[in-house]
C-alpha cells in the first residue's frame, strides 16, 4: 500500500511538470492520457489562426450567414439541389465557401488575412476556375439577352444552380460544361474557351486549313471556287481575312484597283477594304449603302461574341478610320439584316457592274477553323454585269 502511495505521488509530480509554463500546451494534454490526434489538430488550429483566418461555422446549422464586406448573405446547406450535388461528384462547395478557402500553395496570400479578413476569400475565388467559369457564363448569357430564369430552362438545369455557376460557389462537370454551351449556342471555339476556364481540355480541335487533315474541306472550297466562275468567290475566316480567291476575284479587283497600291491589311481582309480610306471607297458608288450594312454585321456579331480579341476588336479598327460617319459607331440591331448584300463598283475609266453577294458556311463542322469558314460569294445583279465578267476571264 505505501509503494503505491509513492508511485501515485511521482505520478502527480510528472503532471505538474508537464504543465509548466513553458512546456506545450497540446502534449500538456497528452500526458493526461487524451488522444494525442485532439492535440495534433488543436496545432493546426493554433498555426491557422496564425494565418488567414477562415469564417468557421457549425456545419450542422440550417442556414448560415455569410458576411463579405458591408453585404450580408443567407445561405442554406440543406436545401441545395440534387443535380448540383450529383454534377460536382464531392462535397459542397456552399459549405467550402462559407469555411473560407482551402490551405493550397497555389495562392501566397497568408499572413494578410488580419489585415482584410475577407479580402483572401476574393482573391482566391478571382483565380478558381469556378470564378472564371461563372464570369464567362454571365457574359455570354447577356449576350444572348437571355435571363437565368431562360437559359436554365434551355439546360434543364435549375435557377439556383445556374446561379451557383454564375457566381463562381458551385464547380461544373466537363458534361455540364457542354450542356451550357450548348444551350447558349456557342461557337465551338468559344466551348473550347469555356472548358478552358472550367479547368478541362478543349474538346474540339483547330486544325489548320493547309494541315493534310483538312484536305477534304480544301477539296470542297476549291470545288465551289472554280463553280462560282467567272464571277469572283472569296473563302473568308471570322475575322473576314481573305484566305482563299478564285480567279474571278483576282479579275475584279485587279481591274477595279488598278495601278494603285493599297497598303497590305486592305489585300488581306475584306473589312478592312471596306473601310480603309485607301481600299474599296473610290471604287464602291453605293459606298454608305454597303458601309452601313457592313458596320451593322460587325455590331451583330460584336453582340453575339463578347470574346476579347474577336469581332468586337475587328468592329472597332475598322470603325475608328477617318471619315467613317459617326452614325455607323452606333449600332442598329433592332433592323432586320438584309438577305443579300448589293454592290456597285465603277472603275476609274468608267466601267461598272452590279452584283449581289451571298455568305456560306459549312454545315455539322467539328472543327473550331471549318466552322468559322466563311464563303463569299458575287452574284450578277444584270446582264451587262454578266457579260463583263466573262469577258474579262476571256
Amino acid at each position: 500500500m505505501h509503494e503505491i502511495r509513492e508511485q501515485r505521488d511521482r505520478a502527480q509530480e510528472g503532471r505538474e511538470h508537464d504543465i509548466g509554463p513553458d512546456s506545450d500546451p497540446a502534449r500538456a494534454r497528452i500526458g493526461h492520457g487524451e488522444d494525442p490526434e485532439r492535440g495534433r489538430r488543436e496545432h493546426q488550429v493554433q498555426e491557422d489562426l496564425d494565418g488567414p483566418a477562415p469564417l468557421l461555422v457549425d456545419r450542422d446549422e440550417a442556414e448560415q450567414t455569410v458576411v463579405h464586406g458591408d453585404e450580408h448573405r443567407v445561405a442554406s446547406e440543406r436545401d441545395e439541389d440534387d443535380e448540383r450535388k450529383r454534377d460536382t461528384g464531392h462535397g459542397s462547395p456552399l459549405v467550402a465557401t462559407i469555411l473560407g478557402p482551402p490551405r493550397t500553395p497555389d495562392h501566397d496570400l497568408r499572413g494578410k488575412a488580419l489585415a482584410s479578413p475577407f479580402r483572401y476569400h476574393d482573391l482566391v475565388l478571382a483565380t478558381s476556375p469556378a470564378h472564371a467559369l461563372g464570369a464567362l457564363l454571365r457574359e455570354w448569357r447577356l449576350a444572348r439577352r437571355l435571363t437565368q430564369q431562360e437559359l436554365a430552362d434551355r439546360a434543364e438545369v435549375s435557377v439556383r444552380h445556374l446561379s451557383f455557376l454564375e457566381t463562381g460557389r458551385a464547380g461544373a462537370s466537363r458534361e455540364m460544361v457542354l450542356v451550357l454551351a450548348n444551350a447558349l449556342d456557342l461557337p465551338l471555339r468559344e466551348r473550347n474557351l469555356l472548358l478552358g476556364a472550367a479547368g478541362f481540355a478543349p474538346a474540339y480541335r483547330e486544325t489548320s486549313l493547309d494541315a493534310a487533315p483538312m484536305a477534304h474541306v480544301r477539296r470542297a472550297l476549291d470545288h465551289l471556287l472554280a463553280q462560282q466562275e467567272p464571277f469572283p468567290g472569296i473563302v473568308l475566316d471570322r475575322s473576314w481575312n481573305v484566305l482563299r480567291m478564285n480567279a474571278g476575284a483576282q479579275r475584279l479587283f485587279a481591274r477595279f484597283i488598278g495601278p494603285r497600291n493599297p497598303p497590305p491589311i486592305v489585300l488581306a481582309n475584306l473589312a478592312h477594304a471596306l473601310f480603309h480610306p485607301e481600299g474599296l471607297r473610290s471604287v464602291i458608288v453605293d459606298w454608305p449603302q454597303l458601309a452601313s450594312a457592313m458596320a451593322e454585321r460587325l455590331h451583330r456579331e460584336a453582340a453575339a461574341d463578347p470574346s476579347q480579341g474577336g469581332p468586337r476588336a475587328l468592329r472597332d479598327a475598322v470603325l475608328a478610320y477617318q471619315g467613317i460617319p459617326e452614325r455607323l459607331r452606333q449600332p442598329r440591331l433592332h433592323d432586320a439584316p438584309p438577305v443579300a448584300l448589293p454592290l456597285c463598283l465603277r472603275a476609274m475609266d468608267g466601267a461598272e457592274v452590279r452584283f449581289f453577294i451571298t455568305l456560306t458556311t459549312l454545315g455539322t463542322p467539328l472543327d473550331v477553323t471549318a466552322e468559322e469558314l466563311r464563303i463569299e460569294s458575287y452574284f450578277p445583279a444584270d446582264d451587262a454585269t454578266d457579260s463583263f465578267m466573262r469577258s474579262l476571264a476571256g
